[in-house]
């Protein structure tokens, strides 16, 4: 009984998968319903499903890689602590370096807060050139 369940389990993964691939390829949910024999919304929810599986991947594998480029950092820091710290200051500016690195890369960093605005004037656009600049 179980071999049955995982059997259909992995019919139905594959099934999503070409659901997936049909969509890829430009069919409609619609499309795709009717090629495999399910309901529109049935068709739209076996791609939901591979989307959301492979964006669960890919979020683990990135913060996999962020693990590792912290541990690097970590490391990079260890080497340079001691000498850091002892007042050798290409040693702090490398370790300044990387803490920033770290920081940003963890996103430890409040967001820079950027006016946009034109205090309170009306702007103009400027949509081409000009006639001064015609021949350029």
């Amino acid at each position: 009984m179980d071999s049955q369940s995982s059997k259909r389990r992995s019919q139905a993964a594959e099934r999503e998968k070409l659901a997936f691939a049909l969509r890829v390829a430009g069919m409609t949910y619609a499309q795709i319903a009717e090629r495999l024999g399910v309901t529109t919304a049935g068709a739209y929810k076996m791609v939901k499903r591979v989307l959301e599986r492979t964006r669960k991947e890919t979020d683990e594998a990135a913060d996999e890689l962020r693990r590792l480029e912290v541990e690097r950092l970590d490391a990079l820091l260890l080497t340079l602590w001691k000498s850091a710290t002892s007042g050798n200051l290409g040693a702090v500016d490398r370790v300044l370096r990387v803490m920033e690195r770290r920081a940003r890369l963890l996103g430890l960093d409040a967001p820079t807060r950027q006016d946009i605005t034109s205090g309170g004037e009306t702007l103009k656009v400027v949509l081409g050139w000009g006639d001064d600049h015609a021949d350029t």
